[in-house]
């Protein structure tokens, strides 16, 4: 399959997005009205990108092994990296130090189950909830029998309810708000990636 050009610019383009969106938030940078502007799609950009490759082909057990490799140990080698450097704080600031943080700190964070987003798991929940919205809508597609219509009234339901309800404990809000984007990317995908039409079945 060759690239698709205008992928990779929407991804460079979502990753300038996020750096700016962060140099507004974390520095303050003088761009009145961007930020609200730009936290609005930059990062489910890249759900929806992610969803455009999904392979429908793919069994389970496959989709589930691959993207643990690819997604999975990488934010679990992240945020091990993330731990110490957080515990060179510690020893550095002693009793200065303006958080808790011990050894269950890090278990927790590695599996994603944080009660909140923690000074580990911040700079790569992402990861995490892509991870996540892969499989579940692996086994949306195998329950549906990979009928797009209703895989997408499914995660629309679910990105809703999400959205409604705002589960923040554990990122279960941001993997049900994140997974309709990963369904319309892919059903878009189909037309874009593999010049198929869109709802065609698999």
């Amino acid at each position: 399959m060759d690239r698709v050009k205008i992928i990779d610019i929407a991804k460079g383009i979502g990753i300038l997005l996020v750096v700016l969106g962060h140099q507004i938030d974390y520095f303050h940078a003088p761009m009145p009205g961007a930020y609200p502007y730009i936290y609005l799609f930059h990062v489910p950009l890249f759900f929806f990108l992610s969803g455009m490759f999904f392979r429908e082909q793919e069994g389970l057990w496959t989709c589930f092994k691959k993207k643990f490799m690819r997604l999975f140990v990488p934010y679990l080698l992240a945020n091990i990296f993330f731990f110490f450097v957080e515990m060179v704080r510690v020893w550095k600031l002693g009793a200065a130090y303006d958080g808790d943080l011990g050894w269950r700190d890090l278990w927790l964070a590695c599996a994603g189950l944080w009660p909140v987003l923690s000074m580990l798991s911040r700079p790569t929940w992402f990861i995490l909830v892509l991870f996540r919205i892969t499989l579940i809508y692996k086994l949306i597609q195998m329950l549906a029998g990979g009928r797009k219509w209703i895989m997408a009234v499914l995660c629309a339901a679910i990105g809703i309810a999400g959205a409604i309800w705002a589960p923040g404990a554990y990122m279960l809000g941001q993997t049900m708000v994140a997974l309709p984007f990963l369904c319309f990317g892919h059903i878009c995908g189909a037309e874009v990636v593999e010049n198929k039409k869109i709802f065609s079945l698999p």
